[in-house]
Order: C-alpha cells, then sequence, then structure tokens
C-alpha cells in the first residue's frame, strides 16, 4: 500500500474549531474533510437528476 503524504493547509481558528465540532472522537482532520467532501459530491450527484434541485449559474 503507497505511503500517504500530507500537506499543509491556512484555517481561521474559527474554521479549524467548526471542523473540530463537526468531527466524532478520534476521527482526524483529513477524515472530516473527506467525509463532509463524500456528503456534499452525492448530494451534487442527486441534484443532477432532479434539475429543480440544481441551484442557478
Amino acid at each position: 500500500m503507497p505511503e500517504k503524504t500530507y500537506t499543509n493547509i491556512r484555517l481561521t481558528t474559527a474554521t479549524r474549531d467548526r471542523l473540530k465540532s463537526i468531527g466524532f472522537k478520534g476521527e482526524s482532520f483529513d477524515d472530516v474533510v473527506v467525509r463532509l467532501l463524500d456528503a456534499m459530491e452525492k448530494k451534487t450527484s442527486e441534484m443532477q437528476g432532479n434539475p429543480e434541485g440544481v441551484p442557478a449559474t
């Protein structure tokens, strides 16, 4: 299995605290962000099947 590589990103303390409040015990910030992105992608995918749910661009 390939080794994971990491990077640093700058967040305000308010954003960090929001992520921390969303996370579960033992979950890393990476885990929280991936979970949120997965949920967003799922919702976007569902919206593509429903033109009324797609926001105007």
